[in-house]
């Protein structure tokens, strides 16, 4: 009777044990922490036609936005740029990649051809060009002329280039602003952002002409700005399609592709 005794009560204390090393159960807990990768990239219109409609469908979308990732290693899509962006529930961020571009805002027109009027040394007749003055004022050691310029009309020559007079810089490259806030059901969070790609297509010579009628050529760069403002609701892990935009005159599409990663944390029950 006293060895069943001590056998039960060793089985007791096996079971025991058993049941406290077993896993206890646990849930995901949102640490209200987060990571956004936005993945800028041109691709033929073609391809976009394809897959635009993919990445609109949530259920599509991840699978889309990795072929679109496979694209560029094999050098059918053009990678822009690939930023990563870490934050918490509430705080606004931004992340830049940008080069500066000085540029001339403010032309003068080119040296203009000068005349001079007549000077206390010149006959009332006669007219001499600004050197020619300084070095007879120089031989009767008199003051020196005072020439009034006077600009020439335009003509048939070609136009001469202005002369910068100012400069204005542009940050050329993408930024991306988000604020974003986890909803209660810590799955989904909702996001305020602005991301935008400011690219340099070239520069072209533009012929203006100043009051007096005088031509002159001028250089401006010719910029394009891909930019969007938005409010939205994602989902964590979900790939969301920001923007399309056509570049230009050429066959390419230009795609906003964001991803949402909340941070989780094991938290036992």
């Amino acid at each position: 009777m006293k060895n069943s005794l001590v056998l039960c009560g060793c089985s007791c204390a096996v079971i025991l044990l058993a049941s406290c090393n077993a896993k206890r159960p646990v849930q995901w807990q949102t640490t209200r922490q987060m990571e956004f990768d936005l993945m800028v990239v041109q691709i033929p219109e073609e391809t976009a036609v394809k897959l635009i409609p993919e990445l609109k469908d949530k259920d599509q979308s991840t699978k889309a936005a990795e072929l679109i990732a496979r694209l560029v290693t094999e050098k059918q899509a053009k990678l822009i740029d690939w930023q990563t962006l870490k934050t918490k529930s509430g705080s606004r961020a931004i992340v830049e990649n940008i080069q500066e571009f000085r540029y001339v805002a403010d032309y003068s027109p080119p040296g203009p051809s000068t005349t001079t009027r007549i000077d206390p040394v010149a006959t009332p007749t006669e007219k001499a060009t600004t050197s020619e003055l300084s070095a007879t004022a120089n031989e009767s050691q008199g003051p020196p002329p005072q020439a009034v310029n006077s600009i020439a009309p335009a003509g048939d020559a070609e136009p001469k280039e202005g002369v910068p007079m100012t400069f204005e810089t542009r940050n050329l490259g993408v930024t991306f602003e988000v604020d974003p806030a986890v909803s209660n059901d810590g799955h989904t969070v909702n996001l305020t952002l602005i991301p935008q790609h400011v690219k340099l297509l070239g520069t072209r010579k533009l012929e203006v002409q100043d009051p007096a009628g005088k031509k002159f050529t001028v250089e401006q760069p010719e910029i394009a700005t891909y930019r969007l403002t938005t409010a939205l609701q994602v989902r964590d892990g979900e790939h969301t399609l920001l923007g399309s935009f056509k570049v230009g005159e050429t066959d390419q599409v230009e795609l906003f592709i964001l991803h949402t990663q909340l941070s989780h944390l094991e938290v036992p029950l």
